[in-house]
Order: C-alpha cells, then structure tokens, then sequence
C-alpha cells in the first residue's frame, strides 16, 4: 500500500486494465490525474471545463475512458428556479477520452468527445 500525493482533493478512481496505471478524478474540480501504481508516482495532471465526476468507467475494448461529469452552461445563468429547472446552469455530460491520450504524458490537454 502507497500514498500518492495529488494536487487535487482525489475523487474517483478507475484502474487502466492491466497497464498498472490508476486515473484519479478530481472531487471538486475537472482535472484527472493518472498514476502509475507501481511506482507510486503521478504521471501526468489534465484539466477538462468540467467538474463533479460522477461516474468513470471503461469501454468493452478497453480503448476508450468514459467520464460522467458536470459542466457549467453559460455564465448568464443564474441559481433562480427556473434556471436550474432548464438546465441554464449546469449540465451533465459522459465525455470519452482515448485510454491512449491518457496514458501519454506529452499528448496535452485531453480531448473529449459527447458520448
């Protein structure tokens, strides 16, 4: 057993198949971490315009990461019934990553697409 030390407050967590590599959420905000579990060692942080993941998860063929998060509309929205009601506010999304994007440092931000 390790303690990694992340830059984030650690949320959810899925485990890359059989790579020895672990994608940490982060709990408030929209960055992930990947870690390499054998070494005990942070590999890369990304950012992602989102935040309170919900859910991840891996594809059957293991290519592609699944993230269930939440993002802000619009920034006219306000917190009023109505708003939130419609959706002006937030929204939650799955967005996918390639598993390969992830686990390559020098590939930069994420891109994600809707699911």
């Amino acid at each position: 057993m390790r303690t990694v030390s992340l830059p984030f407050a650690p949320g959810r967590q899925l485990l890359l198949g059989s790579s020895g590599k672990l994608v940490v959420a982060d709990a408030f905000g929209g960055r992930l971490a990947v870690v390499d579990v054998n070494k005990g060692a942070v590999d890369s942080v990304r950012s992602l315009p989102s935040h309170n993941f919900r859910g991840l998860a891996l594809s059957r063929d293991a290519a592609t990461a699944c993230l269930c998060r939440t993002s802000f509309c619009t920034p006219l929205g306000s917190s009023s019934l109505d708003d939130i009601h419609w959706g002006n506010v937030l929204t939650n999304h799955v967005r996918t990553v390639r598993v390969a994007d992830l686990l390559d440092p020098k590939s930069g931000p994420c891109k994600t697409q809707h699911a």
